[in-house]
């Protein structure tokens, strides 16, 4: 990462140049004074913890105990001192150096010093995961991610204070990840101290070896004048002398690789205090007096902190009469009271934890969550954040859709957008295989530059951005030799495979979306058929599509069955274009069976009056009801036993406001159909 700084903002070598002079002053002044640097330098910290609710929203307790261990660390409080060889014992420091969680946030509110915050950005994290920075001169910010670099195998980084001088002030900080914070939760005491080495970099320490991330290839040095010149370790090696023999070299520091680490130098302690003295990179003011009150870091936390509600629950999709474990994500205090409340479930509201709810009614339903303590309350509330589906279908058979229909799209199929920023699935007419509109996902999101030099005004949405769009549902338990086709057109704007890592994938459920089952995959370059554009790309001829052929099983032919859409970006994604979807095969509905009733609306749409038609094979009992589009029943058309033969029952739409309804037919307690009634006024 530093070597990428560099090399795109070379003016960092002189600054480099500088800060070294500026230590190696700061240590001599320090060497003749009289009066000893007993001073203790506390720093402010926030944990930015950038999450997806899941296992990476690592809890409160986790942090509070990676703190612990910080203060340990750097005042030399920590149990295995003792296990630092005779060698070393002499001049392993007490840094005087503190760290304490902010109390009050840049806006002048109480905090705990953990800030939670839901993005795509957690994975492969860079520098462009370091979201809502608190401003660097009064915080120490750490960012809490699931994974780091581009192919996710780095456990933290963090950047010289000469790196992050003036206009690169938005890379200051640190990356970490999740597993790597605390000895406790999702982390273990072997890796605790990664953010003790990575805090030693953003004070300015390199590694022993010097300034490279590959230990044990040749011997260095860290300007540090108590610790022997060293290859470096990966391993335990107590008596490693290879360099300079027969002089032992520091293989338990902080800054080695070895993970016997448990000191720091009296050289790295001065080293370190003299980047906290520095100005270019505003540490100078993390521990100065002012900054301590300001940050609330002045004395020990007293005020209770107010709660900030949020939830969540691992799918927004299921069948009706479907449980949903819903699970409270509220941060920022400890909760003493939370009241959960649901529309259309089996019960209102709940003062559980994490509550299990039933829903019974269909369609889209809304969640919200109070929680409260003796400071303060906080709601949050997610409007149509639950999809029931009703026990009837949407489609009956094979199916067509070439989306020219706005409305009936937006009606039937389901837009997630789960970071909910600009890029989602839509319809667009800018662009179509066949009509004049096709389905679209505007993926071309590229990195924006400032009029200052250097300085990025928009990183755009970069990887792993996951948009989904689900179908309407489908009886497809009468056709037999199914498939799915679709065609597509997509673009990338990297000319380098390496680069390109988006992916299209498809899925089906026959749980209405509760769980999913991948059917196809295509990713990387082979996803790529419209070759390299680097602007907003638009297909412009039926050459730039590709046809999707996907076999069905024989398991799919089931009574409620949805498919899944799902797009996940790259750095350099471009835009993406679905049209002529259908399912094909042979239905084997029998016309003459006693369940069809050969059911037909008309006229439809309707303004005035419709009548529904059909024919009955035998005498039964046939229920009649109207649904408007939210699944909120507003008429009982008939409930009643019927001869067999023609039938027709006329329905008043003159007191129904314009829209879409659906008609479900049942026959002897068994649902058959539902037809859609658009009212047109």
């Amino acid at each position: 990462a530093m070597n990428k700084l560099i090399k795109d903002n070379p003016e960092i070598i002189q600054k480099q140049k500088e800060m070294e002079q500026f230590t190696q002053d700061f240590i001599n002044s320090l060497k003749t004074k009289k009066t000893k640097d007993d001073e203790v330098y506390i720093i402010p910290v926030v944990f930015h913890v950038i999450h997806e609710y899941g296992t990476e929203n690592i809890s409160d307790a986790q942090i509070f105990d990676e703190i612990k261990i910080l203060n340990n660390d750097y005042r030399k409080l920590n149990a295995d001192t003792s296990a630092t060889i005779p060698e070393f014992k002499p001049i392993a420091s007490d840094c005087k150096i503190e760290f304490r969680l902010a109390q009050i946030d840049p806006d002048g509110r109480f905090t705990n010093g953990i800030d939670r915050i839901v993005s795509h950005r957690t994975n492969f994290a860079d520098d462009y995961s370091k979201l809502n920075q608190w401003v660097r001169e009064k915080y120490l910010n750490i960012w809490v991610v699931k994974s780091i670099g581009s192919t996710g195998d780095v456990a933290g980084y963090a950047y010289y204070p000469s790196a992050v001088t003036g206009i690169r002030f938005m890379n200051d900080g640190i990356l970490i990840l999740s597993n790597y914070v605390g000895s406790i939760g999702t982390s273990n005491p072997n890796n605790s101290r990664a953010l003790t080495h990575e805090i030693g970099h953003y004070l300015n320490l390199e590694h022993p070896w010097g300034d490279t991330n590959e230990p044990g290839v040749a011997c260095g040095d860290d300007n540090v004048s108590d610790t022997p010149p060293t290859k470096g370790s990966t391993t335990c090696n107590l008596s490693l002398s290879e360099c300079n023999p027969p002089i032992i070299e520091n293989v338990q520091n902080y800054m080695e690789y070895s993970y016997c680490d448990n000191m720091f130098t009296n050289g790295q302690k001065l080293r370190m205090r003299a980047a906290l003295n520095y100005t270019d990179a505003d540490r100078r003011n993390l521990w100065s007096a002012q900054n301590l009150i300001a940050t609330g870091t002045d004395v020990p936390p007293t005020q209770i902190c107010s709660p900030i509600a949020d939830f969540n629950t691992t799918t927004c999709f299921v069948c009706q009469g479907t449980s949903v474990l819903f699970k409270d994500a509220s941060w920022n205090a400890t909760i003493s009271d939370r009241l959960w409340t649901f529309t259309g479930a089996n019960i209102a509201s709940s003062t559980l934890t994490n509550p299990s709810v039933i829903f019974n009614d269909p369609y889209w339903q809304t969640v919200s969550l109070k929680v409260s303590n003796s400071t303060d309350s906080s709601t949050k509330t997610k409007n149509n954040y639950v999809f029931i589906s009703p026990s009837w279908t949407d489609y009956i058979g094979t199916y067509s859709e070439e989306f020219e229909d706005e409305a009936l799209f937006n009606n039937q199929w389901f837009v997630v957008n789960q970071d909910n920023n600009n890029s989602k699935w839509q319809i667009t007419k800018s662009a179509s295989y066949s009509g004049s509109a096709s389905l679209f996902l505007n993926a071309y999101s590229p990195m924006i530059m400032s009029s200052e030099p250097g300085v990025v005004a928009d990183p755009g949405i970069r990887a792993s951005d996951v948009d989904d769009v689900i179908s309407p549902s489908f009886d497809l338990s009468n056709v037999s030799s199914m498939n799915l086709n679709l065609k597509y057109s997509y673009a990338s704007y990297s000319i380098n495979a390496v680069d390109i890592t988006e992916s299209l994938k498809i899925y089906y459920s026959l749980t209405c979306g509760k769980t999913w089952v991948l059917l196809y995959t295509k990713q990387g370059p082979a996803l790529v058929n419209a070759g390299f554009r680097n602007s907003f790309f638009v297909p412009g001829s039926n050459s730039l599509w590709s046809q999707v052929s996907i076999d069905l099983a024989s398991s799919l032919a089931k009574p409620n069955v949805r498919f899944k859409i799902e797009y996940t970006s790259g750095i350099y994604s471009n835009n993406l274009y679905i049209d002529d979807l259908n399912i094909s095969g042979a239905n084997a509905i029998n016309e003459t069976s006693e369940n069809s009733l050969a059911i037909s609306v008309f006229p439809n749409p309707a303004n005035e009056n419709t009548t529904i038609n059909y024919h009955l094979q035998k005498e039964q009992n046939i229920k009649i009801d109207i649904f408007d589009i939210l699944g909120k029943q507003i008429g009982k058309l008939i409930n009643e036993n019927q001869n067999a033969g023609s039938h027709s029952v006329p329905i008043d739409v003159r007191n129904l406001s314009a829209g879409v309804y659906y008609i479900k037919v049942s026959a002897d307690n068994r649902y058959i159909t539902t037809n859609k009634l658009i009212i047109a006024k």
